[in-house]
């Protein structure tokens, strides 16, 4: 996708979240902890999101929330919502593709589209029938959630997705004291494996990326330069995986 085509999607989403006091500069970070997604369906459909009781923290309770409601209104599914939540930095590929897709269905664009839509209305009937009860399952889901983060001898709340840790059940592991799940310790950057994690801005990252953030800082760099190469670091560490 063209920086133009970019652009011109980041000032959709802007006029979406603007009610909520949201701006958005890019298309990966600022979608990470799902409010921003959740913010743009709420501005078609309120009823079903409970939005201001959501929490930036509760990362995957926020994308899941938003995914779901998206397929409610007819969206297909374009990722998994742990590509995400994962890492600081979703791929800026795959989340202007998905905002992309968001838009046309929801501003029904294209033939495509409105076929699509006119092949799911009995379940879309359903689906806005229930939009009230889906709202009361959701707080309640988030009362629940804050409930048991409270006892702190049975649960614990992972640093990286924000969900439950059931102590005496979930895979999970300790970094100094902070708990995450197994499956969510992986650098915050690139989410990469690595046996060194270290602490950086509040968050656990591999030695590489963490030199390269330092190194960046040290130098003076200013923040898009600094994201710029944070970026590249992660697509590295990806094409390594492969």
């Amino acid at each position: 996708m063209t920086s133009h085509k970019q652009s011109e999607l980041i000032d959709w989403v802007n006029q979406q979240v603007a009610p909520h006091h949201i701006v958005v500069t890019n298309l990966t970070t600022c979608f990470h902890d799902g409010i921003t997604l959740c913010a743009i369906i709420h501005s078609y459909y309120a009823v079903p999101i409970p939005f201001e009781d959501l929490v930036p923290g509760l990362r995957k309770f926020n994308v899941e929330l938003a995914f779901a409601e998206a397929e409610n209104v007819g969206i297909p599914p374009l990722m998994q919502p742990k590509e995400i939540w994962l890492a600081r930095a979703p791929d800026q590929e795959r989340i202007s593709y998905l905002i992309s897709q968001w838009r046309r269905y929801l501003e029904m664009e294209g033939e495509d589209v409105k076929a699509d839509l006119v092949e799911k209305s009995d379940f879309l009937k359903v689906k806005f029938n229930e939009q009230a009860q889906r709202c009361k399952g959701y707080r309640e889901e988030l009362r629940q959630l804050f409930e048991d983060f409270k006892d702190t001898s049975q649960y614990a709340q992972c640093k990286r997705c924000g969900d439950i840790i059931i102590l005496d059940q979930d895979s999970h592991v300790n970094h100094d004291g902070v708990e995450f799940h197994e499956d969510c310790s992986k650098c915050y950057n690139c989410s990469a494996d690595s046996d060194n994690f270290q602490w950086h801005q509040g968050e656990i990252w591999c030695p590489s990326c963490k030199a390269l953030s330092e190194e960046q800082l040290g130098s003076g760099s200013t923040a898009a330069e600094l994201e710029s190469r944070l970026l590249e670091i992660k697509q590295i560490e990806a094409v390594r995986k492969k």
